[in-house]
């Protein structure tokens, strides 16, 4: 139907309708980052990860802004990064060592991501004497079945570590 229809055009007009599916159709996007989300988990908070598991850090995103608690209620994201300084412009892959999970309700388990990644573009020092937080990044994370979360997120929570 569509070939019948663009045979009819005159060559103008078939030019401006290729450069018009281009422009609104791109064939291979810039960056997997640069797809918007609906479901997006643009807010966090971060925690101490202390003990066998850590020493690290987690950091809970959630759909609304707010520093009540530590983890933000449902659904979620939680990323676990065991590396200090956290890198900033570099990847971060979770993996062995850095874990991220999807958290979708209190009556389900938390699926922990099978591949990803992380990208801090800016990070403060939560140390003393700067207690204040703020980070901001965006992250790709699948999961088993092919789901893909992606998104940007702003971390202005923080509890204190030690």
């Amino acid at each position: 139907m569509l070939a019948n229809a663009m045979k009819t055009l005159p060559n103008a007009a078939l030019a401006k309708a290729a450069v018009l599916m281009l422009v609104v159709v791109p064939l291979n996007p810039v960056s997997p980052f640069a797809r918007a989300r609906v479901e997006a988990y643009p807010y966090g908070t971060k925690d101490c990860i202390e003990g066998t598991n850590g020493p690290g850090f987690a950091f809970y995103l959630g759909k609304e802004k707010g520093c009540t608690k530590a983890i933000p209620s449902y659904p979620y994201l939680e990323i676990d990064i065991r590396e200090w300084p956290i890198p900033i412009g570099e990847a971060i892959t979770t993996g062995p060592d850095n874990w991220a999970f999807r958290c979708p309700s209190s009556r389900d388990s938390c699926a922990q991501a099978v591949s990803g990644d992380v990208v801090f573009d800016h990070s403060t020092d939560p140390t003393p004497p700067n207690r204040g937080v703020r980070s901001t990044g965006r992250y790709e994370l699948k999961f088993q079945g092919g789901r893909i979360e992606n998104g940007r997120f702003e971390i202005v929570c923080s509890d204190p570590c030690g």
